[in-house]
């Protein structure tokens, strides 16, 4: 009998032994499935930030790139012109005063991504599950910054070199005015038809071969960064997905 009554006393113990550690495991796990579904809604809104700035950033560079390449067509017309009128021996030649508005017009591309921002600064990457998109978020900085400095050297070439070349040898008052206009893709119609007579001289061909390359150089760094704006939403989107 009393054999009997420790073997049902010890078959008790262990039994609410094991429901103590099985409510423990349970609430364990009930808390890690908590925090998880807490960073994955974290993260969904992290993600949709991102996704909502990226896709503005593109947007934005897509205006600043088909600016840059109006200003390179700009430029490669007017260096040819002037080239010709070299070959030929002429003082002077005729350019529209679009065209020089245009190649005086230096873009600059500034994304606002703020999310990022925060995300770089908190060290908050790793909320993100997808180790490939937080390599290119992390790479992101970098990128924008080679970029800069292209349009860095394309502002200092225009204010510094271009510009006052230029002013020294005409008038430019008449596409000073509709340089803005001719930005935003609507210029004055009265003044479409203006022309300004451009010496013809080294100094003005090389401010315009170098502004040539310039915006060449900048155009490819932007073309990168649109690829890698397509990239990084593709695999935002891709996240968002799973």
């Amino acid at each position: 009998m009393f054999s009997y009554s420790r073997s049902r006393s010890a078959r008790g113990l262990l039994l609410e032994g094991l429901v103590i550690v099985a409510s423990i495991l349970l609430a364990f796990g009930l808390e890690a499935w908590w925090d998880y579904r807490n960073e994955r809604e974290a993260e969904a809104v992290v993600l949709q930030n991102l996704l909502e700035e990226f896709v503005a950033a593109g947007i934005e560079l897509d205006f600043y790139l088909e600016l840059d390449r109006r200003v390179e067509e700009a430029t490669k017309t007017t260096l040819a012109a002037l080239q010709e009128a070299q070959d030929e021996s002429r003082e002077f030649v005729a350019i529209r005063d679009t065209a020089l508005a245009l190649i005086m017009i230096p873009g600059t591309f500034d994304p606002q991504l703020g999310t990022l921002a925060g995300l770089l600064s908190s060290g908050g990457l790793p909320l993100l599950r997808d180790t490939e998109l937080q390599r290119a978020l992390a790479g992101w900085p970098g990128l924008l910054t080679e970029a800069a400095e292209e349009e860095r050297a394309s502002h200092a070439h225009v204010y510094e070199r271009l510009g006052p070349t230029l002013w020294e040898r005409i008038d430019g008052t008449g596409f000073a005015l509709i340089g803005e206009s001719i930005a935003l893709g609507d210029p004055d119609p009265a003044l479409v038809e203006r022309e300004t007579r451009l010496p013809v001289d080294n100094p003005v061909l090389g401010v315009m071969a170098t502004r040539l390359a310039l915006i060449s150089h900048q155009i490819n760094e932007l073309v990168a960064v649109r690829l890698e704006i397509d990239r990084i939403t593709g695999l935002i989107k891709e996240s968002l997905d799973s």
